[in-house]
């Protein structure tokens, strides 16, 4: 199963969300396909299930397309209650209808400042949302407020205002600092507005844009990563999911360049960069290589990146970037 970021507070039941279902990330919620798929027609292609974080830290969840609360969901998957939180040795009590467990103590998972905030933006650099990331690792996406939802909410010109998430949805806005939350479908809301979905980017599209096309272009798994490449004065880029998947639209930018696939040294990037050098060699780019872990020099430790193995080859970053380009010039090229 691939590898996927967990929004802030989520950390306890990660382990938990891994083992039942396909998801992924939406602002300061998770959406999932239903476990009860037989109650929609296409089998729930549309991710209707969402999970959030209770008041109490508990665990919340539901499915907006057939109603289905948390105990539905829990009894479709056949867990043991005990496996779906990190104290075993307490009696949760599950309401169905709201989706709600609840617990006699649950502190919620403190809400740090984060360590990086990566903005994404379009061709012309205009700024379409930003992730953040956090310590312990996890990841968080919002954008500026749209302006027809500016409009219809009359926040003042001037005035910062984010939506938590990229995805399309019913946002509300029950947080102190103003910012605009994804709500369940059913979910009792005094001013609610529909929000269209994000557009998806590479990382530092402007600077791919702008770079010769002749030098080559590395496509790694994270932000990280191309700050690293980005201090050599090396262009590089990624998806906005990391490892958790690739639309061939991301990539169209990357046609009639020389592209060189750098995943992490674990099988979640693997089988991530397989599926990017499909996209690539059908989608027309000039020449693909990749740096496979274990191949050609590139040996960054398990579950290691790019920018590990930098640090590893030169400490002080004078020889860095030459063993990198030596190293691209021996990787497999496909066509």
């Amino acid at each position: 199963m691939a590898r996927r970021d967990i929004p802030n507070g989520f950390g306890h039941y990660s382990a938990v969300l891994e083992r039942i279902c396909e998801y992924r990330p939406a602002g300061r919620w998770v959406q999932f396909q239903c476990l009860l798929p037989h109650r929609h027609k296409n089998g729930d292609a549309h991710w209707s299930g969402l999970a959030w974080i209770g008041d109490k830290g508990e665990l919340v969840a539901r499915c907006q397309g057939c109603g289905a609360g948390f105990k539905e969901l829990v009894d479709a998957v056949g867990l043991p209650q005990t496996e779906w939180f990190p104290d075993k040795g307490r009696r949760y009590e599950f309401a169905n209808k709201g989706g709600r467990a609840t617990t006699a103590k649950q502190e919620p998972e403190p809400v740090s400042d984060p360590v990086a905030i990566y903005q994404y933006r379009d061709e012309a650099g205009e700024l379409l949302f930003e992730k953040l990331r956090y310590e312990p690792k996890r990841f968080q996406c919002r954008r500026p407020t749209p302006a027809d939802v500016r409009r219809r909410a009359d926040i003042s010109d001037g005035v910062v205002s984010w939506v938590w998430g990229v995805s399309e949805g019913i946002y509300s806005r029950p947080s102190r600092d103003g910012a605009w939350d994804l709500v369940p479908a059913r979910h009792d809301h005094q001013i609610a507005v529909k929000v269209d979905e994000c557009r998806r980017v590479l990382y530092r599209l402007p600077e791919l844009l702008a770079a010769n096309k002749e030098a080559p272009v590395f496509l790694v798994e994270g932000e990280k990563d191309v700050e690293t490449l980005k201090s050599l004065g090396l262009t590089a880029v990624c998806t906005w999911a990391g490892s958790g998947s690739v639309d061939p639209a991301w990539l169209l930018p990357l046609v009639d360049r020389r592209v060189v696939v750098v995943p992490d040294n674990d099988e979640v990037g693997r089988s991530h960069a397989m599926r990017c050098v499909g996209w690539l060699v059908c989608g027309g780019v000039r020449s693909v290589r990749v740096l496979w872990p274990g191949e050609c020099g590139y040996d960054p430790a398990p579950g290691g990146d790019i920018s590990d193995w930098l640090a590893a080859q030169d400490p002080d970053g004078g020889g860095a970037k030459a063993s990198l380009i030596e190293l691209c010039k021996r990787a497999h090229e496909y066509k």
